[in-house]
C-alpha cells in the first residue's frame, strides 16, 4: 500500500517567524506522519528539510510503504508448436524445369493422421516419360538378345575355321616328315605349305582374340544403353511417388501464404510449385509452448521449472498449466534496455491452443497464494 502525505508548503524565513513557531511547526508535521505510519528516516528528511533557515524552502514529501511481494509477474508472447514438420515441393530426380501442378491440396486447419495425403502434383509428364523410357528400355533389351544371337554365331564361324586352320597346319606338318622320301622340289613345297598353314592359324588366334573384345565392346555399349534408360524408368517413377505428399505426423495442417501478384494468399489446386517451395507445416497441437521476451530487471526472478499459467488472448476464459522452460543466456536490445527471451511450456492440451495465438503468462512467485 502506497501511503502519501501531502503538507502545503511551509515558508521558513528568518525574519518571519520566531524560534517558538518553528517548534510548534515541526511538532504538528511529526504528529501528523507518526498517525500515518511514516518510518524514522522519512522523519529525519523532514526535520533536516525544516532546519534549513537560511532561504525559503518548500516542504512537500511522498512517502512510499513497503511492497508486500508481487505474487506474480505477467509477459506477452505467442504460442508455438514444440514439434512441427515443414511440408515442401520435392526434388525431382532428372529434371530440368521444376516447376509443379498442384492437383490437390488439404484444406487449411485441417487434422490429419500420419500418412495422410497433403498435396497431390499433376503426372502426367512422368507418365508419359515412363512410356518412353520403357519403349527405349524393352527396345534394347531386344538389340542385346539379337546382337547376342549373332555373336554367338560369328563365334562358331570362327572357332570353326580356326579349327580349320589348325588342321591345315598338322596335316602340313606331317607331309614335312616325307621330305626324306619324296624328290627336293616336293619338299619345298611341303615347307612352303607349312609355314603359310602355321601362319594362317596364327593369324585366326590373334584375330579371334580381336573379334572377341569388338564384340564384347559392342555389347557393353548397348547394355549401357538399356541400363541408362531403366534408370530412367525408375526414376520417372520414384518422381510419381515423390509428386504425392503425405502428412509426416498427426497434427493440424497450417498453409503456407504465397505470393500472387501484389497480394499474399493461401496456396490451392491449380498453383505452381518450384523445388524447396514451402507449402504447409504440420503442427502437433499435442504439445505447446509460449515463447515471449523477458526485462533484464526481472531475470533474477525466474528460474527453469517455475510455475506459470498461461491465458490466450482470443480465449481468455481458458487457464493452462505451465512451467518455465528455457531462459535464454544472452540478452537482446539496446545498452539501457536488455531483454531476454523465455519459453514456457504448456502441461495441457486443447482444441483452441493453435500456433501463433497471441498468450500472457503469468509466472507465479507464491504459487499458492496465486490460485487464493
Amino acid at each position: 500500500m502506497i501511503v502519501s502525505l501531502y503538507q502545503q508548503p511551509v515558508l521558513i524565513n528568518k525574519c518571519g517567524y520566531n524560534r517558538f513557531a518553528l517548534i510548534a511547526i515541526l511538532a504538528a508535521i511529526l504528529a501528523a506522519s507518526s498517525a500515518c505510519g511514516i518510518s524514522g528516516d522519512s522523519h529525519k528528511e523532514i526535520r533536516q528539510t525544516v532546519k534549513n533557515t537560511g532561504r525559503e524552502t518548500a516542504v512537500n514529501p511522498v512517502f512510499a510503504a513497503e511492497d508486500d511481494g508481487a505474487k506474480s509477474l505477467r509477459i506477452n508472447g505467442a504460442i508455438q508448436a514444440v514439434q512441427s514438420q515443414r511440408v515442401t515441393a520435392p526434388r525431382l530426380s532428372a529434371q530440368t524445369s521444376q516447376n509443379m501442378l498442384a492437383t490437390y491440396i488439404v484444406s487449411n486447419g485441417s487434422r490429419v493422421r500420419a500418412g495422410d495425403v497433403l498435396v497431390e502434383f499433376d503426372s502426367q509428364t512422368q507418365m508419359k516419360n515412363i512410356l518412353d523410357r520403357q519403349a527405349e528400355y524393352d527396345g534394347l533389351v531386344r538389340q542385346i538378345q539379337r546382337k547376342q544371337a549373332d555373336h554367338a554365331a560369328a563365334i562358331a564361324n570362327d572357332e570353326t575355321e580356326l579349327k580349320g586352320a589348325e588342321l591345315d597346319a598338322q596335316s602340313a606338318l606331317m607331309e614335312m616328315r616325307k621330305n626324306d622320301l619324296i624328290p627336293q622340289n616336293q619338299a619345298k613345297i611341303n615347307m612352303v605349305t607349312l609355314a603359310e598353314a602355321e601362319a594362317k592359324y596364327k593369324q585366326l588366334q590373334e584375330t579371334l582374340d580381336l573379334k572377341h573384345e569388338a564384340r564384347a565392346a559392342e555389347l557393353r555399349i548397348l547394355e549401357i544403353q538399356r541400363d541408362r534408360a531403366k534408370l530412367a524408368v525408375d526414376q520417372a517413377e520414384g518422381n510419381i511417388e515423390k509428386m504425392t505428399l503425405r502428412s509426416p505426423m498427426d497434427g493440424l495442417v497450417v498453409l503456407l501464404q504465397i505470393r500472387k501478384g501484389t497480394r499474399q494468399v493461401y496456396p490451392q489446386a491449380g498453383d505452381e510449385f518450384g523445388t524447396g517451395r514451402g507449402i504447409m507445416t504440420v503442427v502437433d497441437t499435442a504439445r505447446m509452448r509460449v515463447a515471449a521476451m523477458l526485462n533484464q530487471a526481472d531475470v533474477s526472478r525466474v528460474y527453469i521449472g517455475q510455475p506459470v499459467e498461461v491465458r490466450l488472448d482470443a480465449y481468455p476464459e481458458l487457464v493452462f498449466n505451465g512451467s518455465v522452460e528455457q531462459i535464454s543466456p544472452i540478452g537482446t536490445g539496446t545498452r539501457r534496455l536488455r531483454q531476454f527471451s523465455i519459453i514456457v511450456s504448456i502441461m495441457e492440451s486443447h482444441p483452441n491452443l493453435l500456433p501463433d495465438l497471441t498468450a500472457s503468462a503469468d509466472l507465479l512467485f507464491n504459487p499458492e497464494a496465486a490460485h487464493d
